[in-house]
């Protein structure tokens, strides 16, 4: 089996198939080195192909799997839902149009249009090989957008959520032909912030002092149960989340008061540790610690480094479960 994962990130996708005992000649398009020395040291016969713009099919064997997580911040209802425009706010109607645009060296808003690049090379690849297979992830996003989408690939978008797979509250668009996910069933899975946590693992961890105010009426998975301060008093944290509850979405943009804060005992609370994070997504215990450069030298990866990798990745259990229904 042949693999081509586009936007790989630090190769949750990979993950995904090793948990399905899947073993393929991979293929990776990244960019960020910190995410690709990630995946190089967990799994060192990556074949890594550089930026999605530019990759060349025809250097590349037959694909059976082709796989991506296009970037989502012109869609994500926390950020400017431009969609997949040029700077001129010109819209994208079509691959064809995607491509004469870019011909003609026009600039692009954001990265949600990179989603033109997945159906290039997925259209490319699907005339070599008529039975290839596919699956793209992206945020909830507005009806425009995703109709968009589902148009394209002919298939409609369904909305998974984290929540039935792990301690966390994220929804994720999935397109694919591996499985008709509308009529799938999923087990859920009763996994909470208590299941995942780790005392000790990280002394860097500091821990605050909060003022207790219950507002566990708000609907949401995560009830909001405290209202905080920093013990440095420089900070002022919103949400503090009971470990019997699940967290909210672990996101790129964390940092500071973004970052989810789980209580303690009595008035203490901390935000969760890099092992947390990595539970959270489904992600192997301290996968994201190590990397491997070209050179083979080994590297500690800095937290901060792995908060956005781990933010920008999938929970890998999602996409275990999809690729259950692989058949080759």
């Amino acid at each position: 089996m042949t693999v081509l994962s586009l936007f790989d990130g630090m190769s949750c996708g990979q993950q995904a198939l090793l948990k399905n005992n899947i073993k393929p000649t991979y293929f990776a398009s990244e960019i960020d080195s910190y995410a690709m020395n990630v995946t190089r040291y967990n799994f060192p016969e990556t074949i890594f192909i550089g930026d999605v713009r530019k990759i060349n099919i025809k250097e590349l064997p037959k694909i059976d799997l082709l796989i991506g997580g296009s970037p989502c911040q012109n869609f994500s209802f926390a950020g400017k839902q431009k969609g997949m425009v040029t700077k001129e706010n010109i819209t994208i109607e079509s691959l064809e149009h995607y491509l004469e645009l870019k011909n003609k060296d026009f600039e692009f808003e954001g990265q949600s249009y990179l989603f033109w690049e997945f159906v290039r090379i997925y259209k490319l690849l699907k005339k070599r090989n008529p039975q290839l297979k596919f699956l793209l992830e992206n945020v909830k996003m507005k009806n425009e957008f995703k109709s968009v989408i589902d148009s394209v690939l002919m298939v409609d978008g369904v909305l998974l959520n984290s929540s039935d797979f792990s301690a966390q509250n994220r929804e994720r668009y999935y397109w694919t032909n591996i499985v008709d996910l509308k009529n799938v069933y999923i087990e859920k899975l009763d996994i909470n912030i208590r299941d995942i946590v780790s005392y000790g693992y990280d002394d860097n961890v500091k821990i605050g002092h909060c003022q207790l105010r219950d507002t566990s009426k708000k609907k949401s998975i995560c009830y909001h149960i405290a209202n905080a301060t920093d013990i440095s008093g420089n900070e002022s944290i919103k949400r503090v989340y009971h470990i019997s509850k699940k967290c909210p979405t672990l996101t790129t943009m964390q940092g500071g008061h973004r970052e989810p804060k789980i209580y303690l005992r009595g008035n203490l609370y901390r935000k969760l540790n890099m092992l947390e994070m990595e539970r959270i997504q489904t992600v192997e215990d301290d996968y994201t610690k190590f990397g491997m450069k070209e050179d083979k030298t080994i590297i500690h990866i800095s937290n901060n480094q792995r908060k956005k990798m781990i933010g920008n990745g999938w929970t890998v259990d999602v996409i275990a479960f999809i690729f259950r229904f692989l058949n080759f």
